[in-house]
């Protein structure tokens, strides 16, 4: 049970992680109290920094999640999803160092980061009309100077770019590079890229254990709906998690579809009463879901299958 927690700057739980986190506690309490009946056992995990940082990720490296038949969490959302389309993405911050000079009395002295910055910006921009469906990318000017009549000499950005799994968002990388190089070579500054944290992976949504919380979701009278993948998109460490274990991110309605993630209403909703419902839903679903694979032999060996055959391919 993964109890992930963090939030967004200026706009708190805009991302219910309130939520997600309850709800796995919640879980791991009520198998508490059948665990001796059921037998095998039950880790609860508390992961933060998922908005940035990698926390899943950096925990996966250190062995965290071995010897797991299933990890498992739910995200609170505006629809009752089985799964989120989750896009592997990588952070890059991006500066670029030039020289700077009076901007008006002697402009030709001067070699204007921010011209870099912008160049690869606006080559960014014109990027996007020839990328997939499925990709995307983001980015803010973090620095562009200090006053008007100094060129600015420095200027940094932070950049997101996000694929539909990590081979395709590697070429996309290089792309959006070449962007990065293109802005350095014609303002005639010095680039420098790094990464600003760990990748996230794509989700391998585990179908047999998918399978088995829909149908413990329906007891409590949720209904998942088969939405367009496309309806709730967006970036996970808990993709890094799929590919060591089954595992499965399904989606418990507690706010009206037009509300969107990441935004200050939704973190009212968290907070709310339907809130509240989410996570005790929640908890019931992800219980009952774990009582399946503690108890039922054939159901791990779907779920094994299915883990080995998303490796395979």
């Amino acid at each position: 049970m993964l109890c992930e927690y963090d939030a967004l700057p200026g706009i708190g739980h805009g991302c219910g992680h309130n939520v997600i986190a309850a709800a796995g506690a919640g879980a791991g309490v009520a198998l508490a109290a059948v665990i001796a009946e059921t037998g095998g056992s039950v880790v609860v995990l508390g992961t933060p920094a998922e908005e940035g940082g990698g926390g899943k990720v950096l925990m996966g490296r250190e062995g965290a999640f071995a010897d797991l038949a299933a990890a498992m969490m739910i995200h609170p959302a505006s629809l009752e999803l089985i799964e989120m389309h989750v896009l592997a993405i990588s952070a890059m911050h991006v500066e670029y160092r030039g020289r700077g000079a009076h901007a008006a009395a002697s402009p030709h002295a001067g070699l204007n980061a921010l011209d870099g910055l912008v160049t690869a910006y606006q080559s960014i921009a014109q990027l996007r009309q020839h990328i997939r469906h499925t990709e995307r990318i983001h980015g803010i000017i973090t620095d562009g100077g200090d006053k008007p009549n100094i060129v600015p000499e420095h200027a940094a950005g932070l950049f997101y770019v996000r694929a539909a799994n990590e081979r395709r968002l590697a070429r996309l990388k290089e792309r959006v590079h070449n962007c990065f190089e293109a802005g350095a070579l014609a303002s005639g500054t010095e680039l420098h890229v790094r990464a600003d944290g760990v990748d996230y992976s794509d989700l391998w949504t585990n179908a047999a254990l998918a399978a088995a919380y829909e149908a413990n979701l329906g007891t409590l009278g949720r209904h998942v709906e088969h939405a367009p993948p496309e309806t709730v998109s967006g970036s996970t460490d808990m993709g890094n998690v799929s590919k060591l274990v089954p595992s499965i991110h399904p989606m418990v309605a507690i706010a009206p579809r037009r509300v969107a993630l990441h935004t200050a209403e939704f973190a009212t909703f968290a907070a709310a009463e339907s809130g509240q419902q989410g996570v005790v839903d929640g908890a019931k679903a992800l219980a009952l879901t774990a009582i399946d694979v503690l108890c039922t032999p054939d159901l791990r060996t779907a779920m094994r299958a299915s883990f080995d055959a998303a490796t395979l391919g």
